[in-house]
């Protein structure tokens, strides 16, 4: 009996949400006003929806979906916020798609895309190339922003695509690749003057460049537990931050050097540590750069605990696979999310760790069972002097 073929619907659906997300994202850092945003967001929710219909999950998958996709009810019912059931869908539909795949549409559509901003900036056509103005307290400057709107989004999208680069390619890249990427950070920094981007995109390429030097901390628990230590530091620090800026004079001079992002959020209602609520407020709508008291200040701390518990499980996931460079790349995204709120989003593809978490985590036993199967049968089919297809 002939084996039916794969239906190429779902795959097909899948990408074709990829795109119209990785669109958005792209738009959104440009002069262009996106319109019907919702509805783009409404089709790509059921594309993705379509491509998960296709998939069967165990159990525990099940299990995490349903206790998840209650929250996100619970979310939209008390904000309006439906985030967390379209990342729920992106997260169900990533399962059974080639992991490289996925990731290298993601990074060379972005990629190209920022490039054509770039060009039309320069070109005249669409976008400011530079803007001056008080960027520092009492102090003018000019910065180039190169048609995404402000430079620290222009040298953002450089943090965001030298990491997932570095990830991507983490097995081909060697030590001279990061020495560029070190000495091009610097570059554009001399251009976009955001301090905080270039020293975070440094830690970046100096971490993966340790990793792929130094194989063995592949095989260290205590990197994997200082990772997780450092997502702990990195919230706690938040709240120290916030709470003590009225009395302490050390964290005012360090808010001073953070353009004042933290007495920003002292003046926003709700927005300070002590006023966050279960499941946020339909009221909390404003936007600041401290990504992770947004976090909380929008979605509340039951929701924000489970974005938590994602970054855990990552850390959890690279520690089994001895894959160092994706703790590195979890650790780094909330170390950046202190200071910057890009990943703290209406669009869902700012933030890899959603399409990594659904790449990684919903791999059921059955499916590993299949993949063991073929290879075992390829391995048959060499030995038998007979090309695999």
């Amino acid at each position: 009996m002939k084996k039916r073929e794969k239906s190429l619907v779902p795959d097909i659906c899948f990408y074709v949400a990829l795109m119209i997300e990785l669109m958005i994202v792209i738009l959104d850092k440009s002069a262009y006003i996106i319109h019907y945003e919702g509805q783009w967001f409404r089709l790509t929710f059921c594309l993705f929806g379509v491509k998960a219909l296709f998939n069967r999950y165990t159990w525990k998958e099940w299990l995490g979906f349903v206790t998840v996709g209650v929250v996100g009810v619970i979310s939209y019912y008390v904000t309006g916020r439906n985030e967390m059931l379209r990342i729920i869908m992106l997260v169900a539909a990533c399962k059974g798609m080639k992991s490289d795949r996925v990731l290298k549409t993601i990074f060379w559509t972005t990629l190209a895309g920022c490039t054509v901003l770039v060009l039309l900036s320069l070109t005249g056509i669409m976008g400011l190339v530079s803007i001056t103005a008080e960027f520092r307290v009492g102090r003018v400057e000019t910065r180039y922003c190169f048609g995404m709107g402000h430079p620290n989004a222009f040298h953002c999208m450089v943090w965001a695509l030298v990491t997932l680069g570095c990830y991507i390619y983490r097995n081909k890249l060697k030590l001279w690749h990061y020495a560029l990427l070190f000495v091009g950070n610097i570059v554009i920094y001399m251009f976009s003057l955001s301090r905080t981007a270039v020293i975070v995109t440094a830690v970046v390429i100096i971490l993966f460049a340790m990793v792929c030097c130094c194989k063995q901390i592949a095989d260290r628990r205590l990197f994997y537990v200082g990772c997780a230590l450092t997502i702990v530091a990195c919230v706690i620090m938040t709240v120290v931050l916030c709470e003590t800026l009225e009395y302490s004079a050390l964290v005012q001079k360090i808010d001073e050097k953070l353009s004042l992002r933290i007495w920003v959020i002292s003046v926003v209602e709700n927005a300070m540590p002590h006023d966050w609520t279960l499941f946020g407020l339909p009221e909390n709508i404003e936007y600041f750069d401290m990504g992770i008291v947004r976090l909380f200040y929008w979605y509340g701390w039951i929701p924000a605990c489970i974005y938590f518990a994602v970054n855990f499980s990552l850390i959890i996931v690279a520690y089994k696979k001895k894959d160092a460079s994706l703790a590195v790349l979890v650790t780094t995204f909330m170390m950046y999310t202190v200071i910057e709120a890009h990943l703290i989003s209406d669009y869902l593809l700012r933030n890899y760790l959603f399409v990594l978490y659904g790449l990684a985590l919903t791999t059921s036993k059955a499916d590993k069972d299949r993949t063991a199967e073929y290879a075992l049968w390829d391995i048959r089919r060499i030995r038998r002097g007979v090309k695999c297809e």
